[in-house]
């Protein structure tokens, strides 16, 4: 078969390639002749087979690429366009992804968190719970602490699937101090000696303020963890940054030049401190309790102490579902539900609650007993003669630490602790089935 005009009988055809017919032979050599001395006709190309047509197609001069992956389209004309919408429903999808995992919430923060609580006192330790990103700037770049400011990041370790926080975006200088480097069974901590040297690897010292931040509302309450185990160990001058990661964002986005003095006045500082702290462990075990503190809690009430134990997992954890493991489901005998995010005030402006709100929400929480004080006022006068103990759990430890946290904000008229083993600790320890 002839298909070049003027090609000459005795001049041999080239072999037909690996897995081709003789139909794609010609058609090889064809498109060779055409690309030199264009002897191809139109008719004659429509005359091979319909995958050598495909392969012609596929493979002509100006589509180098496609000539690559020949052998994957030449049973369809359509296969190129297949794969370039398969390629656009990838790239809209991981679009949509991006976004999601950057949406941040639409904050409305106070300027001073400390103002929500009126007339009440700071703290019993005198140092503020929560500072604002302008005030840790100020704390940086103050005189007053001339080693600046350790800041640490409780937010687990970023992925393409968390939500904790913008993609990315960290305070500068910060470390990471995620709550489960610091446990050594479920939620309980490890020794006290093995948590010095833990935070001392980043850098905390006695004279060195810290400032903790994580994903606020979208988060665990990572940060009130972190919070609450350096405030165990002794350490007074932690603080948590109010609005966590969301709020450095939008501070910075609204005054780049207060963040662009942080960077360099915590760069600067860190030349002269030493980055490995010297941190003495001092325990305040008034603020920890164990399984058996729970149940002598529990057995201890009387008219000169009252023991408020406060679940502060979701309500359907407290009525008895195991999401995350736990030995049986239910809750510590005349706890009451109180969800950690009820701390937040529920129009979304991420704010903490007034200390009247919260206790007005404790007070009408299910389980919750029935000769609590009227008002926050009334508890704090109460708290003169009866000695009331707040004890915070959940699951292992963690959302309970931000609700002890907002509790010493509020503050507490009496000892807040938190309970590290939690549920569960409890429900493998427990006989009872709980309740």
């Amino acid at each position: 078969r002839r298909t070049a005009k003027g090609m000459a009988s005795s001049k041999p055809q080239p072999p037909p390639g690996p897995g081709d017919d003789e139909g794609e032979g010609e058609l090889s050599f064809a498109v060779g002749k055409n690309s030199m001395n264009g002897d191809v006709e139109d008719d004659d190309v429509e005359a091979f087979s319909p995958r050598a047509r495909a392969r012609r197609s596929c493979c002509g001069a100006r589509r180098p690429f496609c000539c690559r992956i020949s052998y994957m389209c030449v049973l369809s004309r359509s296969c190129t366009l297949l794969f370039t919408l398969g390629l656009l429903v990838m790239i809209a999808w991981f679009i949509i992804l991006h976004l999601i995992i950057r949406q941040s919430p639409n904050y409305n923060l106070v300027s001073d968190p400390e103002a929500i609580k009126g007339n009440n006192a700071t703290t019993q330790y005198n140092w503020p719970v929560f500072v604002t990103a302008r005030k840790l700037i100020e704390m940086q770049e103050a005189e007053e602490f001339p080693l600046g400011v350790t800041v640490l990041d409780a937010r687990p370790k970023p992925n393409a699937f968390t939500r904790f926080g913008p993609a990315g975006t960290s305070v500068h200088g910060s470390a990471r101090a995620y709550w489960t480097d610091f446990a050594a069974n479920g939620g309980i901590l490890k020794s006290d000696e093995q948590l010095v040297t833990l935070f001392e690897q980043r850098g905390v010292s006695p004279g060195r303020p810290v400032v903790v931040y994580g994903a606020w509302t979208e988060g665990w309450g990572e940060e009130g963890r972190v919070y609450w185990q350096l405030a165990y160990l002794g350490h007074v001058n932690v603080s948590i940054l109010y609005g966590g990661i969301y709020a450095w964002n939008e501070h910075c986005r609204d005054h780049g030049g207060d963040c662009g003095r942080f960077a360099s006045s915590t760069d600067e500082k860190k030349k002269i401190a030493d980055p490995a702290g010297k941190f003495v462990a001092k325990a305040n075990n008034t603020l920890r309790v164990s399984f058996n503190d729970v149940v002598w809690l529990d057995e201890m009430q009387s008219n000169d102490t009252r023991a408020v134990i406060m679940d502060a997992r979701n309500g359907n954890e407290y009525d008895g579902a195991t999401p995350y493991g736990s030995t049986y489901g239910g809750h510590i005998p005349r706890a009451l539900s109180f969800p950690w995010k009820s701390v937040f005030d529920s129009d979304g402006s991420g704010n903490i609650a007034s200390p009247e709100a919260i206790w007005t929400a404790i007070r009408s929480s299910p389980g919750a007993p029935s000769n609590l004080p009227p008002t926050f006022a009334n508890l704090t006068q109460a708290a003169r003669t009866t000695r009331y103990i707040a004890v915070s759990y959940c699951t292992g430890g963690v959302r309970s630490a931000f609700l002890f946290a907002t509790l010493t904000w509020m503050p507490w008229p009496g000892i807040v602790s938190n309970y590290d083993g939690s549920w569960w600790e409890y429900s493998k320890q427990s006989f009872t089935g709980g309740s």
